[in-house]
Formats: structure tokens, C-alpha cells, sequence
């Protein structure tokens, strides 16, 4: 599998999947993550997760998107069920499975799951959160996945490429 790092701003490269969580019921949160779905593909991702409405902590929905015009970054959206009651490479490994399953070869990961305010509900700090990840990483063996993309911004970058020891 080959594990990229890239820049926010620099997620051009087509991915089958973007893996996010949602944390209410049917509701994902208005992070940056959400911001960046809503302004690629509009709100039809949400419209779906509503219907489909995750209840239970790791759930996972897997939302196809409808035809979009080639060079957008990601076709579908992976939302997980995130109560915030588990490890994150718990919520993390239930999302890799899901795209596995769905026969996704590259899923865009974005750090921002459980950053900011969310820091300290079940990860003390944005060294743990970053280093569940890659355990979820690290630790998928679905021959499925080819390509991960960790989307980072400049705070967590650095710290990231020393946890995956990429420097």
C-alpha cells in the first residue's frame, strides 16, 4: 500500500473515496472536512447520509456519489459513526474496511477527524489522534486499498511525516 502526505491545498489527485466521520446521528459536523465536501459536490453526500442516518458508534454509511466532472478529488464518501466512545483506529480501521469492501483502491484520509475542539473527548492530544490513524493505517491488510492520502495543514504535516517516519 502506498501512503502519501499531501497539503489541503494540494488534494488534485483522484481518490475513489474521502473517509470522514460524523458524530450526531445522520448529521455530520460543520468542520473543515464537511466545508470541503459541501464545496466540491454540493450537498448531495449529506442528503444521503441523512437518509441513511448512522446510529450506532462505528457504523459505517458509504455514500456513492452521482457523475461528477473528471479531476474533482474523491467520487464517494465514507461517513463513520463517531460517538466519540472509541480509540480513533477503531473508527478509523471500521471506515478502511468499508472501503474495501466497496471495492475502493485509494481513500483520501483527512487529519482533521477529531482535531481542534474535539481534542481531549477521547485522545488527549494531536500527537494521539495522528498516531490512531496510522495505526488504522498500518494496521489494514485489505489488499483492496492501493493508495491512502493523509490531507494534512501546516500544524500537523511535520508531526505526521515523523509518526509515519516519511522524513
Amino acid at each position: 500500500m502506498i501512503i502519501e502526505v499531501t497539503s489541503g491545498n494540494d488534494v488534485l489527485k483522484h481518490s475513489d473515496a474521502l473517509l470522514t466521520t460524523t458524530i450526531t446521528d445522520g448529521l455530520p459536523p460543520g468542520n473543515k472536512i464537511d466545508e470541503f465536501i459541501r464545496q466540491t459536490a454540493g450537498n448531495q453526500f449529506h442528503e444521503k447520509l441523512f437518509m441513511a442516518g448512522p446510529s450506532n458508534d462505528g457504523q459505517v454509511v458509504v455514500v456513492k456519489g452521482d457523475d461528477f466532472e473528471k479531476g474533482v478529488a474523491f467520487s464517494n464518501v465514507i461517513f463513520v459513526a463517531d460517538k466519540l466512545r472509541q480509540p480513533l483506529n477503531v473508527i478509523i480501521s471500521a471506515g478502511l474496511e468499508a472501503a474495501a469492501d466497496a471495492g475502493f483502491s485509494s481513500v483520501i484520509l483527512p487529519v482533521g477527524i477529531r482535531m481542534d475542539s474535539l481534542i481531549g473527548m477521547v485522545e488527549a492530544s494531536e500527537e494521539e489522534v495522528l498516531k490512531e490513524m496510522v495505526e488504522a493505517v498500518y494496521d489494514c491488510d485489505r489488499d483492496e486499498i492501493e493508495r491512502i492520502t493523509f490531507v494534512v495543514d501546516n500544524n500537523t504535516e511535520s508531526q505526521l511525516r515523523q509518526i509515519l517516519d516519511l522524513d
